[in-house]
């Protein structure tokens, strides 16, 4: 966590209240700053059970560990490709030793050229790409028997070529891993590629499959040797598993709390109240406990891309034009029970910004512009303090 001095960010927070929300007095003011963006284009929604029901269960899908029946089933069988090696063994009786004796003829490893064939000496061609071994192994005895009649043969690849996978981000070796006859789990994946970087977030572990689609893992159980269905999660061809570090991973808490920062989200989900605990609590004198805005889209959250310096993301964050249509405003009230555990509940994205005001707001258009840059100077802090 980083965290600018408490009179700096106090005197920011209280330009933004007392001069792009309402005056201190509690006059509306009339400052024409900011895009031309009608307040009534913020999407604003009250906190209530029912959103916290569908928050959680988004995340749910998301970033946890899955539960059984959700887990893909075993990979196919491994299918030959363009690039891999095999070798190939004959037995057969007219093949002897020296001595008289049958023995097994070793070819040498025979690469699977571009038209998707081996080529056998003194016999030819036999196509194999896109084959399993028993399928492969089949054409080539359909072959053979032009040739023998009584015969063995064994086939194995020997070298893997065609299909691969990429562990990315924050582990010690990334780059390419090869996909083999037996499946490669995302665990053994991430030790095949050195293991993970002090600075990796297991709690939001990102797969990219070749179809485009996306998982979000969450392998900390896993990681921890606790059970973990992430066991049963194997990697495809073309697959991008990608490990955010916590960079990528961060929010804001702003307003009147007693330490604004930048809050580090790990292992697993961070609440509302959790990220108000984290600035040491609210400000008695100046915070409104019925209205804690969580402000979500405003900020892009591919801004924190693993990897990300600081400094870009701040220099980005601070000439940002916010876009209403991809942003949601959350309000809680915590002057009650109910509001209170919803607080408790309340999940937090990467990017969000938690806002505790001295007021309602009403001139969101003016507010979003002014917190931009005050978001932005709080990472540039995160560059000093780290």
């Amino acid at each position: 966590m980083a965290y600018l001095p408490k009179s700096a960010v106090s005197l920011l927070v209280l330009a933004l209240a007392c001069g792009s929300l309402v005056a201190c007095d509690g006059r509306s003011t009339d400052l024409k700053s900011g895009p031309n963006v009608s307040d009534s284009s913020y999407k604003i929604l009250e906190v209530t059970p029912e959103v916290i029901g569908a928050l959680r269960a988004k995340n749910a899908s998301l970033a946890t560990d899955r539960m059984a029946s959700e887990v893909p089933a075993r990979p196919e069988p491994y299918r030959i490709g363009v690039g891999d090696e095999l070798q190939v063994r004959v037995w057969t009786p007219v093949l002897q030793s020296k001595s008289g004796d049958s023995e097994w003829v070793e070819n040498p490893p025979l690469p699977v050229r571009s038209d998707g064939n081996i080529t056998l000496p003194l016999i030819g061609d036999v196509l194999v790409e896109g084959k399993t071994l028993v399928e492969a192994r089949a054409s080539l005895d359909e072959v053979l028997s032009n040739y023998y009649k009584n015969w063995q043969s064994r086939l194995e690849i020997t070298r893997y070529g065609s299909k691969e996978a990429y562990v990315l981000g924050a582990v010690k070796e990334p780059g390419p891993i090869a996909i083999k006859a037996k499946p490669i789990s995302v665990l053994r994946a991430i030790t095949t590629a050195g293991g993970v970087t002090d600075a990796a977030d297991l709690s939001r572990v990102e797969l990219l499959h070749a179809d485009g689609t996306k998982d979000v893992l969450n392998l900390v159980a896993a990681m921890q040797g606790k059970p973990s269905t992430m066991h049963k999660i194997y990697l495809a061809d073309g697959d991008r598993l990608t490990l955010t570090t916590t960079n990528a991973n961060r929010a804001f808490v702003l307003g009147e709390v007693k330490q604004p920062k930048l809050v580090t989200l790990r292992l697993g989900t961070v609440s509302v109240m959790e990220m108000l605990t984290s600035a040491d609590g609210f400000d008695a004198k100046t915070a409104s406990y019925a209205n804690v805005y969580v402000i979500r889209g405003v900020i892009d959250p591919s801004l924190g891309a693993a990897g990300a310096d600081d400094q870009v993301i701040a220099a980005t964050l601070a000439s940002q034009k916010p876009d209403p249509l991809s942003s949601t405003i959350y309000r809680l009230d915590l002057t009650n029970a109910m509001g209170l555990a919803m607080a408790g509940q309340f999940p937090i994205e990467p990017m969000d910004i938690v806002y505790v005001s001295p007021s309602a707001i009403s001139r969101w258009s003016e507010f979003i512009n002014g917190i931009l840059p005050i978001s932005s100077t709080l990472l540039l802090n995160a560059v000093v303090t780290q």
